[in-house]
C-alpha cells in the first residue's frame, strides 16, 4: 500500500479519529515546502452516529521547520473546527 511507503501519508492517516485523508497528492514547492491536496473522508468507527461529509483540502507545510507532531496538531485543530461547524 502506498500509504506505508511515505511518512507524510502515514502522518495524515493518524491525524484525526473521524477523518482520514484519501486521494492524496504531494507537490514539491521548493525550499523544503510540500504542498498537499486530498479529500478528507469520514472513516471513523460507525457506532450509530451521523456521518460527516467528505471535503477537499489543500495546505502547504515546510519540512525543515514543521515537526510531525506540529503538523498533526495543526491539522487536528483544523478538523475539529470543521466538525464543530457541522454539528
Amino acid at each position: 500500500m502506498f500509504v506505508k511507503r511515505n511518512p507524510i501519508f502515514q502522518w495524515l492517516e493518524s491525524v484525526h479519529n473521524i477523518w482520514h485523508m484519501r486521494r492524496v497528492q504531494l507537490f514539491d514547492m521548493g525550499l523544503g515546502q510540500v504542498g498537499v491536496a486530498g479529500v478528507w473522508k469520514d472513516d471513523g468507527p460507525d457506532t450509530g452516529r451521523s456521518r460527516y461529509p467528505d471535503f477537499a483540502d489543500t495546505f502547504i507545510f515546510d519540512l525543515r521547520t514543521t515537526s510531525k507532531r506540529d503538523l498533526q496538531l495543526a491539522l487536528w485543530h483544523r478538523l475539529e473546527a470543521r466538525r464543530r461547524l457541522l454539528s
